[in-house]
């Protein structure tokens, strides 16, 4: 008689690895590979199982990085997206609505309503995301020379008193705002940005 047929279920899910990790620097390395092995990264390389780890962020990334992190899984499927420069059918489109639900984002332009999820994330624009998705409170000025009058400048406060950031440069407290975030910069801080506002 023939053998029996043994049925082995599919693996379990595993995050991505990436050939380039130890490209990253040192201060970024522990939080790239806790968030790594967490599947935050996961489809958000550059190519050929590659991360990139010193290349800019997009908008599209940052939006599934955090909606993993704020919801602890990927959303569901989404039929339609209510900016015209997402496509439903891209896999990212659902962190991408998912985002707007969570009124972290209101889009990058309206009329008509778009994302412009190719365009790099400023650390500006990173503050004033982390600030909305996890709730940083507000705090006094933290004395940057070169935030003053950004629409950024209060979220980057908060953020500095949280101890999300350390800003870019001192002798003057700098804070770099239109630099874009790397990706290896992106897990330090949103790394720290768990760790601030875990529950006790």
């Amino acid at each position: 008689p023939p053998p029996p047929v043994v049925v082995v279920p599919d693996p379990e899910p595993v995050a991505d690895e990436f050939s380039d990790l130890s490209q990253s620097h040192q201060v970024h390395r522990t939080a790239l590979e806790t968030l790594i092995s967490e599947g935050l990264f996961n489809g958000t390389g550059c190519g050929d199982g590659a991360l990139c780890p010193d290349g800019p962020i997009a908008r599209w990334e940052m939006a599934v990085l955090l909606v993993r992190a704020v919801d602890g899984a990927d959303p569901d499927d989404q039929t339609g997206s209510r900016f015209t420069d997402v496509a439903p059918l891209v896999w990212w489109a659902a962190h991408v609505e998912r985002l707007a639900q969570l009124e972290i984002t209101a889009g990058c332009s309206s009329e008509p309503l778009r994302f412009c999820p190719d365009v790099h994330v400023s650390r500006a624009q990173m503050a004033s995301f982390l600030v909305r998705a996890f709730g940083v409170d507000a705090a006094t000025p933290a004395g940057f020379a070169d935030t003053h009058g950004s629409v950024h400048a209060t979220d980057i406060d908060a953020l500095f008193a949280a101890r999300i950031t350390r800003g870019c440069l001192v002798d003057p407290l700098r804070y770099c705002p239109d630099r874009p975030v790397t990706r290896q910069q992106m897990a330090t801080f949103l790394q720290r940005a768990l760790t601030a506002t875990a529950d006790p």
